[in-house]
């Protein structure tokens, strides 16, 4: 292995590890280009395409790639999302390092090439729930969840595949991940005990407050509170 698989963080190892051997990928908003080049040290795939809307972050990919003597096995494509991407051209799909919001729009934007792909890896940074919900109402199913500690932050990654089956879960199985909830994920677990100590504190300063809005607030606290212990129910 190469120097940058020893600088992976755990984050970028969780997608890393997802991806289906064999397959040629599309690293969308590749950043310093760190995912396609370990996944072809590693030997993992035999080809990829390293994209990205923005200039500067296409350059340091194509230096990083130069660097490893990869040029002929990386193209660096420019594209917001996957604009400039054909259907079937690759089999997997990368998106990592952005909001829920926005990995939700970069699929819907181009369908056709969304719905032509084998396999995409997610690491949305935010809206997981809303993610989630995304994915079963279209038909995907997501076969494999991982969340990871990095740097104090908690990051979730997810393997979703086409499907004809309807999938339906549960409001807590949404909030939370299905998956990770059946394999009792630890850091899932210390995910909902931390955010349970939080909404319990803000709880205890609602109380000394008044007001319509303020009793609207406690309901809302009250029922994130609910929901997260349902999720502690599974362990």
């Amino acid at each position: 292995m190469g120097r940058r698989d020893k600088i992976l963080s755990p984050r970028l190892e969780a997608i890393v590890n997802m991806v289906t051997p064999g397959y040629k990928i599309a690293d969308i908003g590749t950043d310093h280009g760190f995912v396609p080049i370990s996944l072809i040290e590693r030997k993992i795939i035999p080809a990829a395409i390293a994209m990205d809307v923005n200039d500067g972050p296409l350059a340091s990919a194509r230096e990083n790639i130069e660097e490893a003597k990869l040029l002929n096995k990386i193209e660096v494509r420019k594209s917001n999302g996957l604009e400039n991407l054909t259907v079937n051209e690759v089999d997997c799909a990368i998106f990592a390092g952005m909001g829920g919001n926005l990995i939700i729009k970069l699929l819907s934007d181009h369908w056709k090439v969304t719905r032509s792909l084998k396999e995409f890896i997610l690491g949305p940074h935010s809206e997981w729930e809303k993610v989630r919900r995304f994915l079963l109402d279209y038909g995907f199913s997501i076969v494999q969840e991982e969340m990871v500690k990095d740097a104090g932050k908690y990051y979730l990654a997810m393997k979703v595949i086409s499907s004809d089956l309807k999938e339906s879960w549960n409001p807590v199985e949404l909030a939370f991940g299905k998956l990770l909830l059946e394999a009792k994920n630890l850091i899932l677990r210390e995910v909902l005990q931390r955010e349970i100590t939080i909404q319990e504190r803000i709880l205890e300063q609602l109380k000394v407050e008044t007001g319509e809005h303020i009793e609207s607030r406690k309901k809302e606290v009250g029922l994130k509170i609910n929901l997260l212990n349902q999720g502690l129910k599974y362990y």
